[in-house]
């Protein structure tokens, strides 16, 4: 059986997946993807739906128009397909990212490849410098990573300032609020990011 995306509705609303052949049964499919908690999202013309997801949480399958290039930044919680897509190829999509999902429920912190951290059920987007921040202190999770080793990745040719990178954490500490994720200072020495249970957090 053959797939194909229709047309996307605002914030909110799912794709419209339809069968190319009589003997077939969309709702199959979007039943499916509505267990996983996964949204359609048609790919290239509705990426302001795809981003607005992105920074709810919600999982998106994208469905990639026929003469158009897959996205370069796929998330962990995101896949895609070129249309029309067989069912089957569909359902495996879906079911890996449930499987995703369910791995992000986990007590470990992940940062995706689009700059959003993952954890204890949550998702939060972040800058590009704060997410090379988070990377960085993933990286030694409750160890000190040194201010200069913030700075080289942040800026190879030189911090803009000596409080430059005091201002990227301030307001990556304003994101993760919340979340599990506290950035703690070690004095003038750097910063370390100490990942709170999911009880705590929640």
């Amino acid at each position: 059986m053959l797939l194909r995306g229709e047309t996307v509705g605002p914030y909110g609303a799912r794709v419209n997946v339809s069968a190319t052949n009589a003997s077939s049964d969309p709702d199959e499919v979007g039943a499916i993807a509505d267990r996983a908690g996964v949204e359609f999202v048609s790919w290239p013309q509705d990426d302001h739906l795809r981003r607005q997801y992105a920074r709810a949480g919600v999982p998106r399958l994208l469905l990639v128009a026929p003469d158009a290039a897959p996205p370069t930044d796929v998330g962990l919680d995101e896949d895609w397909v070129r249309l029309p897509a067989d069912r089957d190829d569909v359902l495996a999509r879906l079911a890996r990212l449930a499987r995703v999902m369910n791995h992000l429920q986990d007590d470990h912190p992940v940062l995706d490849p689009s700059h959003i951290v993952h954890y204890g059920g949550a998702s939060v987007v972040l800058s590009a410098a704060q997410a090379t921040v988070v990377r960085l202190l993933l990286a030694h999770p409750g160890a000190v990573v040194e201010r200069r080793t913030l700075e080289a990745a942040l800026w190879p040719d030189g911090a803009p300032g000596p409080k430059a990178l005091d201002g990227v954490v301030f307001r990556l500490r304003r994101r993760l609020a919340g979340m599990g994720l506290v950035v703690r200072s070690a004095h003038a020495r750097g910063f370390a990011i100490d990942v709170q249970e999911r009880a705590a957090a929640g």
